[in-house]
């Protein structure tokens, strides 16, 4: 075979349908440096056309290792992130490997970095779990027999994972996003918001927010952060905790005085709330002695 004719014989296994001698070949110009494709395509194309041949053809491509193929592609092509993690999944739905399919989704939704990619790849998995759904319910409509306990069990089990994963969606948004900007003070106060009642998981996301975000570069107001953190404690009947993050704030090297100030009046409006003027006072006449400049260790707290 002629390399610079490799594409013309690609076309015509196509025809026969020797899909897995096709695939190997497209694997083979495209570990060529010197190719050059004499339909004008570019390597990104044929990379494309690739991926869809053994995405789609499970059952028919034997020789050819199909997720390394597809995971190589998402390291290369960051433009097409979105559309490889879905190429990937939809390989093992046609292989009828629906866990492992579910596997690469969540894989796919915890590595993403943006929303474009994850909307896609998220729709994708909304739409396959509702696919076995709609297959379950047509082949429960279609047997004259009576529906068994299993099959309503397992009906059940996918309408559970379906409502999970759609519950999930604006966790999982919140995350695409602090990947993009884990100095964003906004999308972390959004987090815990998210979280709901769930104390442990508030927790834990506070203390990962301010040991994470860098107050020169941040985005939002950094204060409002640690004013929440102190505020939540007290809201569980913890003023002691809550003097701790308090007294941890006021180290924090904020861009403006006004930051820190703001700081300070919610710590002595907290004392005023459980009756202690006197440690109102007290921290009113802290915040006006000159300031000693110390910055806080967030990885202490």
């Amino acid at each position: 075979l002629q390399p610079e004719c490799a594409e013309e014989y690609i076309d015509y296994l196509r025809e026969i349908g020797n899909l897995d001698e096709c695939a190997k070949l497209y694997v083979d110009i495209l570990d060529r440096d010197n190719f050059v494709s004499r339909q004008g395509k570019s390597n990104h194309q044929l990379w494309n056309e690739l991926c869809e041949l053994v995405s789609k053809n499970p059952t028919k491509i034997k020789s050819v290792q199909v997720e390394p193929i597809l995971r190589q592609g998402i390291l290369k092509y960051k433009d097409q992130v979105g559309q490889l993690w879905t190429s990937l999944a939809d390989y093992y739905i046609r292989s009828g490997c629906f866990e492992k399919a579910r596997d690469i989704f969540e894989e796919a939704i915890e590595s993403v970095l943006t929303v474009r990619d994850f909307t896609q790849i998220f729709d994708a998995y909304a739409q396959s779990e509702e696919g076995l759904i709609s297959a379950l319910m047509n082949k429960s409509n279609e047997d004259n027999e009576d529906i068994t306990e299993d099959d309503d069990l397992e009906l059940e089990l996918r309408l559970a994972r379906l409502e999970y994963l759609m519950d999930r969606r604006p966790l999982m948004l919140n995350s695409v996003l602090l990947r993009q900007n884990p100095h964003n003070v906004n999308e972390w106060l959004k987090r815990v918001k998210l979280y709901g009642e769930q104390y442990d998981k508030i927790i834990q996301t506070f203390t990962t927010a301010v040991q994470t975000i860098d107050p020169k570069i941040c985005t939002g107001k950094l204060q409002d952060l640690w004013i929440a953190f102190a505020q939540f404690y007290d809201k569980y009947q913890q003023p002691d905790e809550a003097r701790y993050i308090y007294d941890k704030a006021i180290k924090v090297n904020f861009r403006n005085v006004d930051d820190l100030a703001a700081v300070w009046c919610a710590w002595c409006e907290m004392e005023l709330e459980h009756e202690r003027p006197h440690e109102a006072i007290k921290l009113m006449e802290q915040a006006t002695v000159l300031p000693r400049h110390k910055i806080c260790n967030m990885n202490n707290i």
